[in-house]
């Protein structure tokens, strides 16, 4: 490009044809604007162009473990300035059950890879968590947990899955198996972290002894005790604990039976009162 009282023009002579006469040609001048390639705050390259036209850009060199790109950009009526950048690759592992599956390279910008975590035996997938190490990140299958329930045989009757954000699988228990003279019901539980068994409990209907049955607020079995000679054969479990509340035991007899039902029954504790001393 030409500088043109401070401006970037591109000249050039206007069509004609050649006749047997004299003829003047006029010189036509384009304006110019400027694309500054930047680098390290470097002026990397710097192309032209006319309004309406396309550039290419100049080729960014390679950095080992970079990726390079350019800023995005717009052409139009105006001298603009596009920075090029390196971005890190970052080296990703897959683990699952302790055991290195794959490996590769991601940017941070893009994101994770989609690579899927790979499914168990027993049809469940799984997700992946990342952790950050030294040599780069590590990505752990993460599976849901198995509340597996059982019959008195310890024959599995069904399998309920959660996960760490699960507060209540009751609604997706199975029912306790039936069992000739006894009121079947879950032992408590609770979903922890980690794969749990549940099994049945069975009070017997027959009994000539008088069973108190103490449930969870889920009407899970927390403990049967036994009534001898009118006094219970062990003392009380705790009121499952709830905070801001005070625990009682609310009992009532199952109809036409020898089963006292004790279900944990809670009021909103008093507010704390301090007393202020004379110092």
């Amino acid at each position: 490009p030409q500088d043109y009282n401070g401006l970037h023009v591109r000249g050039e002579w206007e069509p004609y044809q050649l006749a047997d006469t004299d003829i003047y040609i006029q010189a036509v001048y384009t304006r110019l604007y400027s694309v500054t390639f930047m680098v390290d705050n470097r002026v990397y390259d710097t192309v032209y162009f006319a309004p309406g036209e396309t550039i290419v850009e100049p080729t960014l060199e390679k950095r080992e473990g970079f990726k390079e790109y350019w800023d995005r950009y717009e052409l139009g009526d105006t001298d603009i300035i596009v920075n090029g950048h390196y971005e890190e690759y970052i080296r990703i592992f897959y683990i699952n059950d302790g055991t290195l599956v794959y490996e590769t390279e991601y940017l941070e910008s893009e994101g994770y890879p989609d690579y899927p975590a790979p499914e168990r035996s027993d049809g469940t997938v799984g997700t992946w968590e990342y952790f950050r190490t030294s040599d780069g990140v590590q990505a752990v299958a993460k599976y849901p947990y198995k509340a597996t329930f059982y019959n008195a045989d310890k024959a599995v009757v069904d399998t309920v899955y959660f996960d760490d954000s699960t507060t209540s699988i009751a609604d997706r228990e199975p029912s306790v198996p039936a069992k000739d003279g006894y009121i079947g019901y879950w032992y408590s539980y609770e979903l922890e972290p980690n794969d749990i068994d549940i099994y049945p409990c069975y009070v017997s209907m027959r009994s000539n002894d008088e069973q108190t049955v103490y449930f969870d607020e889920y009407g899970h079995v927390l403990q049967v005790l036994i009534t001898v000679s009118g006094a219970l054969t062990s003392d009380e479990p705790n009121v499952p604990y709830k905070e801001g509340y005070t625990g009682y035991w609310y009992k009532e007899r199952l109809d036409n039976s020898n089963i006292i039902g004790a279900y944990p029954m809670y009021e909103k504790a008093p507010a704390e009162s301090f007393v202020l001393g004379d110092g």
